[in-house]
C-alpha cells in the first residue's frame, strides 16, 4: 500500500477529513443563504442568523447520517430491488 493510502485509511486523518467536510458544508450553506439574502433584500444578514443556519445544517447532516442505518439497516436499495 502506498503512503497516501496509509494515511487515508489512518482513523485521525479521516476524521480529520469528515470535520472539515462538515466544516465546509455549513460554510457554504451560509454563503449561499447570505448571499441570496444580500441580493433579495439588499440588506446584510445578522451575524447569529448565519451561526444557528450553519449550524443547523450540520446538525441535520449528522441527525440523517444517525438514522439511516437504524431505520434501513443494511438492505440494498428499494429502487434496485
Amino acid at each position: 500500500m502506498n503512503i497516501i493510502g496509509t494515511l487515508l485509511t489512518h482513523p485521525i486523518i479521516a476524521a480529520l477529513f469528515r470535520i472539515v467536510g462538515v466544516a465546509l458544508l455549513a460554510g457554504a450553506a451560509t454563503t449561499i443563504a447570505t448571499f441570496v439574502y444580500r441580493v433579495r433584500v439588499r440588506n446584510k444578514f445578522p451575524d447569529g442568523a448565519t451561526l444557528i443556519l450553519g449550524l443547523g445544517v450540520v446538525a441535520i447532516y449528522l441527525n440523517t447520517r444517525l438514522i439511516y442505518p437504524i431505520c434501513w439497516g443494511n438492505r440494498r436499495s428499494i429502487i434496485g430491488q
